[in-house]
Protein backbone atom coordinates (compact mmCIF):
# COMPACT_ATOMS: atom_id res chain seq x y z
CA UNK A 1 0.00 0.00 0.00
CA UNK A 2 0.82 3.68 -0.15
CA UNK A 3 0.58 7.22 1.05
CA UNK A 4 1.09 9.98 -1.60
CA UNK A 5 2.71 13.08 -0.07
CA UNK A 6 2.62 16.45 -1.62
CA UNK A 7 2.63 19.81 -0.82
CA UNK A 8 -0.52 21.81 -1.49
CA UNK A 9 1.59 23.99 -3.69
CA UNK A 10 4.14 22.22 -4.95
CA UNK A 11 4.15 19.95 -7.93
CA UNK A 12 6.84 16.96 -6.53
CA UNK A 13 4.09 14.56 -5.24
CA UNK A 14 5.74 11.53 -3.77
CA UNK A 15 4.81 8.42 -3.02
CA UNK A 16 5.78 6.41 0.03
CA UNK A 17 5.02 2.31 0.34
CA UNK A 18 4.14 0.97 3.71
CA UNK A 19 3.60 -2.53 5.52
CA UNK A 20 2.54 -2.30 8.19
CA UNK A 21 0.81 -4.78 10.88
CA UNK A 22 -2.40 -3.35 12.47
CA UNK A 23 -4.04 -4.60 16.08
CA UNK A 24 -7.63 -4.19 16.77
CA UNK A 25 -6.85 -2.64 19.51
CA UNK A 26 -4.30 -0.22 21.21
CA UNK A 27 -1.20 -1.86 22.55
CA UNK A 28 2.30 -0.86 24.87
CA UNK A 29 4.00 -2.27 21.58
CA UNK A 30 2.46 0.14 19.22
CA UNK A 31 3.44 3.40 18.10
CA UNK A 32 2.87 5.95 20.57
CA UNK A 33 1.05 2.97 22.43
CA UNK A 34 -1.20 3.30 19.58
CA UNK A 35 -2.68 0.37 17.01
CA UNK A 36 0.06 0.08 14.91
CA UNK A 37 2.91 -2.94 16.33
CA UNK A 38 5.16 -2.77 13.03
CA UNK A 39 5.37 -0.23 10.09
CA UNK A 40 8.01 0.12 7.58
CA UNK A 41 8.09 3.12 5.01
CA UNK A 42 9.95 2.97 1.40
CA UNK A 43 10.72 5.71 -0.90
CA UNK A 44 12.24 4.66 -4.27
CA UNK A 45 12.77 1.61 -2.80
CA UNK A 46 15.22 2.67 0.25
CA UNK A 47 13.79 2.28 3.76
CA UNK A 48 12.96 5.67 5.21
CA UNK A 49 11.53 4.10 8.56
CA UNK A 50 10.99 1.14 10.71
CA UNK A 51 9.07 0.52 13.91
CA UNK A 52 9.65 -3.03 14.89
CA UNK A 53 7.96 -2.83 18.51
CA UNK A 54 10.45 -0.17 18.80
CA UNK A 55 12.28 2.13 16.56
CA UNK A 56 14.74 0.94 14.48
CA UNK A 57 14.73 3.64 11.90
CA UNK A 58 13.39 6.99 12.54
CA UNK A 59 11.82 8.76 9.59
CA UNK A 60 14.65 10.01 7.87
CA UNK A 61 12.92 12.54 5.95
CA UNK A 62 10.25 14.88 6.08
CA UNK A 63 8.02 12.86 3.33
CA UNK A 64 8.61 9.64 5.61
CA UNK A 65 7.55 12.15 8.84
CA UNK A 66 4.25 13.27 7.11
CA UNK A 67 3.68 9.91 5.90
CA UNK A 68 3.69 8.52 9.31
CA UNK A 69 1.44 11.24 11.02
CA UNK A 70 -0.73 10.15 7.89
CA UNK A 71 -1.41 6.41 9.20
CA UNK A 72 -1.59 7.07 12.93
CA UNK A 73 -4.46 9.79 12.10
CA UNK A 74 -6.04 6.67 9.84
CA UNK A 75 -5.58 3.98 12.24
CA UNK A 76 -5.28 5.53 15.45
CA UNK A 77 -7.12 8.51 15.11
CA UNK A 78 -4.25 11.33 16.12
CA UNK A 79 -4.26 14.78 15.25
CA UNK A 80 -1.28 15.47 12.23
CA UNK A 81 0.09 18.09 14.46
CA UNK A 82 0.42 15.80 17.25
CA UNK A 83 4.04 15.30 18.38
CA UNK A 84 5.94 11.78 18.15
CA UNK A 85 8.42 10.94 20.80
CA UNK A 86 10.89 8.12 19.04
CA UNK A 87 11.99 6.73 21.89
CA UNK A 88 11.23 2.71 23.45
Amino acid sequence: MGVRIGAKNSREIRAVLFQAKVYDEPSSYGICDGRISKLQLKIDGEVVCNYDRGWDICPTCSAAEIALKELLNRYDGRSLDAEIIYED
